[in-house]
C-alpha cells in the first residue's frame, strides 16, 4: 500500500498514540508520549519535529521524531520510531526515516542529530546506518527490559548504541583525558568534522555549571557539566547521593570537551568509579565525553550490534569496565 510522508498535524495525535502503544505497550520510559497535548503543543515549537507516514486510505502507518534532549538546542535526538505492525513490509521504516531526515535537515535550528538504539535487535541500527550515521558511544545497561517486552523476548537491562550525523559542523578544540584519548580517537573515525586536540588542560577552578535530570521509568540520572569548577567533586558527590537514593540504576555524566578543566574532571570521575562509554558530538555545542557508573556491575557480550565499527566500539568500551 502506498504511503505519504508528511509533517505531524494536531488531528494525528490520537492515532499516533495508538500506533505507539501497539509497538511499545504502556511502558515506554518517557511517559509524555502517551499525552496528546505533548505532541500537539511541542510540534508547534522548535523542540519537536514529528513526521508521519499516512496510508492511501488515511490511516497512520508510522511515525518518527526529532526532539531536544541535549544541553545544546541545535542537537536533536532522532527516534521514537513506531511502525504499525500492519505496515511492516516494503521498507516503510527505512523510507519514513530517510524522508523525515531530508525534511528535518533543512531546518535552520538543526546542527546535528543522533540516534539511541537498543541493542536487543539490529533493525533500527541498520536503518540509521543506511542514513550515514556513525557510531560514537555505547550506553551500558541503559534501559529496563520492559521497554521492549511488548514485541521482544528480552531480560535484564538493555544497552543502547549512539550514532551521530552532522548537519552543520562547528570546528573546536578538545581536551580529552589521556586515559581515554585512544578510545575517543576511534569514536571520531568516520565523522566528517574538524577538531583540534589540546595537549594540556587546566586544574579545576571557579564554579561548575551543570544541569541534572532523573528519569524514574528507566531509573537513569543524567548529569551534564558545561563547566567543571573547584566544586566539581563535592557537587558530583551530592548528586550521586540524591539520585542513588531515589533508585537510580545508571548515572550518566557528560563533560564538555571544550572546557580545559574536563581533563581534571575526567580523572576525578574515574577515581569515583566512572567508566568511558564514548563520545557525544555537539552535546554542549562542543562535543561531550560520556562517562557512566552503574549500580550493578554490567555484563557484556549479549549486545546485538549492526556494523563493524559498532562491534569494535563495544569491545573497546567493555575493556574500560574490566
Amino acid at each position: 500500500m502506498k504511503v505519504n510522508v508528511r509533517e505531524f498535524r494536531p488531528a494525528d495525535a490520537d492515532a499516533l498514540i495508538a500506533t505507539f502503544s501497539k509497538v511499545y505497550g504502556p511502558d515506554y520510559p518517557v511517559s509524555v508520549v502517551y499525552d496528546p497535548n505533548h505532541w500537539i503543543s511541542k510540534n508547534q515549537t522548535e523542540e519537536l519535529f514529528t513526521y508521519v507516514a499516512e496510508s492511501s486510505d488515511g490511516r497512520l502507518a508510522g511515525l518518527v521524531s526529532f526532539y531536544r534532549v541535549a544541553p545544546f538546542p541545535g542537537l536533536y535526538e532522532f527516534g521514537q520510531l513506531a511502525i504499525d505492525p500492519e505496515f511492516r513490509r516494503g521498507g516503510l521504516g527505512q523510507g519514513l526515516c530517510a524522508e523525515a531526515l531530508q525534511r528535518f535537515s533543512v531546518q535552520p535550528v538543526a546542527s546535528g542529530t543522533f540516534g539511541e538504539m537498543g541493542c536487543h535487535w539490529t533493525a533500527s541500527q541498520s536503518i540509521i546506518h543506511h542514513l550515514e550515521f556513525v557510531d560514537t558511544a555505547l550506553e551500558i545497561g541503559l534501559l529496563p527490559a520492559q521497554t521492549y517486552s511488548k514485541e521482544h523476548q528480552v531480560s535484564g537491562r538493555i544497552s543502547a548504541l549512539v550514532s551521530y550525523r552532522d548537519l552543520r559542523d562547528r570546528p573546536h578544540c578538545l581536551h580529552v583525558p589521556d586515559r581515554w584519548r585512544e578510545l575517543l580517537k576511534f569514536c571520531y573515525q568516520g565523522l566528517e568534522v574538524e577538531r583540534d586536540w589540546a595537549e594540556c588542560g587546566e586544574e579545576l577552578h571557579g564554579s561548575s555549571r551543570q544541569r541534572s535530570e532523573y528519569m524514574p521509568g528507566p531509573a537513569v540520572a543524567r548529569l551534564d557539566f558545561w563547566e567543571c569548577g573547584a566544586d566539581f567533586e563535592s557537587l558530583l558527590s551530592q548528586l550521586e547521593v540524591d539520585f542513588l537514593g531515589r533508585g537510580a540504576e545508571v548515572l550518566q555524566l557528560a563533560l564538555n570537551l571544550e572546557d580545559p578543566r574536563s581533563l581534571a574532571a575526567g580523572e576525578a570521575a574515574a577515581a569515583r568509579g566512572y567508566c568511558c562509554c564514548g563520545l557525544l558530538p555537539r552535546w554542549f555545542d562542543g562535543d561531550g565525553l560520556l562517562l557512566q557508573r552503574n549500580r550493578e556491575k554490567p555484563s557484556f557480550g549479549s549486545e546485538r550490534i549492526d556494523g563493524d565499527k559498532g562491534k569494535e566500539l563495544a569491545q573497546r568500551i567493555a575493556s574500560q569496565w574490566q
